[in-house]
């Protein structure tokens, strides 16, 4: 199955953890919150004045550890 659910975000990037995810989202976006379900799938969000702008996604990658990751540019954001 392909979670690659957000193509738009930005480059995929093959990531080892979701430790790692956190790490990289955060330095791009250091007020993002995850939301998912109990498994590996997280969309990250961003509070914003009009309502919650969602800046990365990652999910774990079919038969491996690993995980994808997407993050939206800082200036793709401002420019929506």
């Amino acid at each position: 199955m392909n979670r690659d659910l957000h193509p738009d975000l930005g480059p995929r990037q093959r990531i080892v953890s979701a430790e790692l995810a956190l790490r990289l989202v955060r330095e791009v976006w250091p007020g993002a919150y995850a939301e998912g379900s109990t498994g590996p799938e997280r969309s990250w969000w961003v509070k914003t004045d009009d309502e919650p702008l969602l800046v990365a996604h990652h999910w774990q990658i079919r038969r491996s550890p690993d995980f994808w990751l997407r993050i939206r540019s800082r200036q793709s954001a401002l420019s929506q």
